[in-house]
Formats: C-alpha cells, structure tokens, sequence
C-alpha cells in the first residue's frame, strides 16, 4: 500500500481514487509471519515490529475520506455485511461471487498454497490464539512490542501465561 505522500500524488491525479484498509489482530498477523517463507527466519521480534509499524505507517488512512477501514474478523465473522460495505464504499452492485469464495478458501494458510474447502470461514471462526502456543519470552516481547498497537486497533492482548 502506498504511503501517504504516495497517496496524496495518487489523489491529485486521481481524485476520486478510493481505498480499503482491511487491519487483522496482530497476533494472527505476527503468527502467520512465523510460519511464511518471507518472514519465518526474521527474529520474532521484528515480525512484532512490522506488524506495529505497518500500522502506524498506514494511520493516516483513518482520516482521509476516502477509504473504508475494515477488520479482516469482520470478514470471517459476517462476510455478507463485509462485502456488502465495500460494495456499497465502492458504489458498485453487489456481487455473491465474493462470499462464495471467501466461505470456501482459505487463502496461503500458514505458507501453503490456496486451500478449497467446504465451510472454510467455520475453520477460520474456530482457530484458537496461537498467542498461548508462543514461549513466555516470545508473548512478552509481542506485549511489549504490540500492546499500544493493539489497543489502538480495539483488540485485546492477553495475559502472558
């Protein structure tokens, strides 16, 4: 995604220009990155830091106008009310092809190619916090690292066990 002065040339040239922003729990994110080829040999620690600062650096989208900041749970949670504010965001007509796919694939699961499968989104529903499967050290440094981030985003951190 384009920073904001990237962003502000993208508007003077394309004024009408929209854009989604679609922001999931860092813990997913960070655990993810563990297992994904680009990101699994990095130091936990900075994993934590991209996620944190991906988050500062694209912050300004929250003000501007015109883009639709979105959470990835909401997508799982209730994908027809998702697709249906980007539609709407979008002003195009609205499109079942979306849910149907999103309800069965799972897309780069943990590295892996594209998976199709029935009732995928119950899958994703039913995934547990990989927070709890991390070391003591590893759940403290995401804390100390990401807490601040994730407040701002409205997700809760837990306790280190």
């Amino acid at each position: 995604f384009p920073p904001e002065s990237v962003t502000k040339g993208l508007l003077s040239v394309y004024p009408n220009a929209k854009f989604l922003y679609i922001a999931r729990n860092g813990i997913d994110v960070v655990h993810s990155m563990t297992k994904y080829h680009g990101f699994r040999d990095q130091e936990f620690a900075s994993n934590c830091h991209v996620w944190s600062d991906s988050v500062e650096k694209y912050r300004y989208l929250a003000q501007y106008k015109n883009a639709l900041f979105l959470k990835h749970e909401d997508l799982i949670s209730n994908p027809v009310v998702f697709f249906e504010q980007i539609f709407k965001y979008l002003n195009l007509n609205f499109c079942q092809k979306s849910i149907d796919f999103i309800k069965n694939n799972i897309v780069h699961p943990l590295d892996q190619p594209n998976k199709n499968e029935q009732d995928a989104l119950t899958q994703l529903k039913n995934r547990k916090s990989p927070f709890n499967s991390w070391t003591k050290e590893q759940q403290q440094t995401f804390t100390s690292i990401c807490s601040s981030t994730m407040d701002e985003l409205q997700y809760s951190t837990p306790h280190s066990s």
